[in-house]
């Protein structure tokens, strides 16, 4: 780790870095800032420039392919990257490099998200979007969501915070997690094993998982096939933790309710998809964390993390790449 009276030489990866440069200076100081605003820049500048830490937010054409000469540059010896998942960081050697995230910055933006998704799905306001449209006065009979089923598949720092917002809205909660144990605000904890019956239970299904080897497809079609035909399926974590094939074969046979997407296996979603054309799903544009200041609030998290390495203090939001987060 860098010592506090020696200068910390750092490269900010973004497209438009100068004002998360300026919150790193005016925080931290002693680091030597260069900047690099696409991939066609980042070999040139760790040879220039060779920092010791990096603070890497994606870019276009940020795969493992390319970012392979990041995780293995001499000179590299922290990276934190300014968002959860890291699937688009190929693996590292963990006796050299450190890699960290931004996990659980923004989870209360994305928990809003999903309780908006719950109450908005559950109230029926697509069907009354159509009903506009179409300039049709309809009364649709509708129940609260109080005692209905959430399961939180994945009980990170965002499914915590979902499960604490679901039992004020008086839901019951179910959650899984690879090692379940008791957590704040939820009724009942399952393992994998015991995903299909959990989602036949279920009123509601949020998906929270890191996208990982053990959870690609993880809402696979058993999974879709067992949800009863009122669930609704809503997925702010990653396209390729569910079947997309599946799951919109559920949709159009009406085999389930709905579905509220904000992430999908290729994005931007093509035109072509045929998600963009069922009227019981609701698309964004992965956008369930993008608020005005997102960047800057996953900065001022690497900041606090920067003056820990500055003072030889261990570093918070370690990455595993064993596991994927």
């Amino acid at each position: 780790m860098s010592e506090n009276n020696s200068v910390c030489r750092m490269l900010v990866i973004d497209e438009s870095p100068l004002p998360l440069c300026e919150l790193i200076q005016e925080r931290v100081a002693g680091v030597d800032l260069a900047t690099c605003g696409s991939m066609a820049e980042l070999e040139r500048t760790l040879s220039t420039h060779r920092p010791e830490v990096v603070l890497a937010f994606k870019l276009p054409g940020m795969t493992p392919e390319s970012l392979a000469p990041l995780l293995t540059a001499r000179s590299v010896k922290w990276i934190h990257n300014g968002g959860a998942g890291v699937e688009h960081f190929p693996r590292w050697d963990t006796g050299r490099l450190t890699v960290t995230n931004a996990s659980g910055v923004l989870s209360d933006v994305l928990a809003e998200y999903v309780m908006a998704s719950v109450l908005m799905m559950n109230i029926g306001f697509p069907q009354y979007w159509r009903q506009q449209a179409a300039h049709q006065w309809q009364l649709n009979p509708w129940q609260s969501v109080h005692g209905k089923n959430l399961l939180i598949v994945g009980l990170g720092n965002i499914g915590r915070r979902v499960a604490a917002r679901a039992k004020a809205a008086g839901m019951r909660v179910t959650g899984m997690r690879a090692r379940p144990m008791p957590v704040d605000d939820v009724d009942e904890m399952i393992s994998p094993d015991r995903l299909p019956a959990a989602v036949a239970a279920s009123d509601f299904i949020a998906v929270h998982v890191p996208l990982t080897t053990a959870t690609h497809r993880l809402i696979d079609r058993s999974v879709i096939d067992a949800m009863p035909p009122h669930a609704v399926l809503i997925n702010a974590s990653r396209g390729a933790v569910v079947d997309e094939a599946a799951l919109y074969l559920a949709l159009k046979q009406r085999r389930l309710k709905g579905a509220v997407l904000d992430v999908f296996e290729h994005e931007p979603l093509p035109d072509d998809s045929p998600l963009w054309d069922l009227d019981n799903v609701v698309i964004t544009p992965h956008m369930a964390d993008s608020i005005d200041n997102w960047q800057l609030r996953m900065t001022e998290q690497f900041c606090a993390n920067l003056q820990r390495w500055r003072a030889g203090q261990p570093l918070q939001n370690i990455v595993d790449p064993k596991r994927g987060y």
